[in-house]
């Protein structure tokens, strides 16, 4: 049965990704979210990637969300480099502009060579994990300002809120496969998720003409 939820998008020949109300998952019908559930297992079976809308995150929080991402990373670079990123266990705190390479190589030398051919990554990062992980804590900007204290509560209230967001996308696939509704909860109940926020600098046109256009916000990905 085809759900009302669903509208196609990104279509060819061969290839689409769907476009599903998630409110009808979420506040719909026991027969309307049956076929909602269906649609998302089905998206991800055939695609791989699924389009949600209506998810439950209303837009004046994700707009707000937006403009304290923009706020940090305006903060003085000395400030940012004390909440800075340490290690990939940890994965947690900031990320300067041109440290962070995409590939799967891990010899240090190589990985410059892999920088000098195709240029830096040209944006900065502040990474966020769950609250209470033993050894990891999240490094926030509380301590210089009042504003830091903002920060860190909305982004803890938005990480939360993404946290329950991700297991109710759990719940439905769950239930796409015929099984109870929170069978994948204990698998997905501690959040230990990372919300990425990400600042592109701008970039003068004089950049590319000199490198070839190898430089960019995003480098070529190497780790297929």
């Amino acid at each position: 049965m085809h759900s009302p939820a669903v509208t196609s998008t990104v279509p060819s020949s061969s290839f689409e990704i769907p476009l599903i109300d998630f409110s009808e998952f979420l506040n719909g019908s026991p027969e309307t979210r049956r076929t909602t559930a269906l649609a998302i297992l089905t998206g991800f079976q055939r695609s791989g990637f699924i389009y949600l809308k209506n998810f439950g995150l209303p837009k004046p929080l994700v707009a707000e969300t937006f403009a304290k991402s923009a706020a940090f990373f305006k903060r003085p670079l000395d400030q940012k480099n004390s909440l800075a990123w340490t290690t990939p266990a940890a994965n947690r705190g900031y990320v300067a502009e041109g440290l962070e390479k995409v590939t799967d190589r891990t010899d240090g030398q190589s990985i410059e060579e892999l920088r000098a051919q195709e240029g830096q990554d040209l944006k900065e990062s502040f990474e966020i994990g769950r609250e209470g992980e033993e050894g990891h804590p999240n490094h926030w900007p509380d301590h210089f300002d009042a504003d830091g204290g903002k920060f860190k509560a909305h982004m803890q209230d938005f990480f939360g809120k993404c946290t329950q967001l991700h297991i109710e996308v759990m719940r439905a696939i769950a239930v796409g496969l015929g099984l109870e509704e929170g069978w994948f909860d204990g698998y997905c109940d501690q959040g230990d998720n990372t919300l990425r926020l990400l600042h592109y600098p701008e970039v003068s046109a004089e950049v590319f003409r000199k490198n070839g256009l190898q430089y960019g916000s995003q480098a070529p990905n190497t780790d297929e």
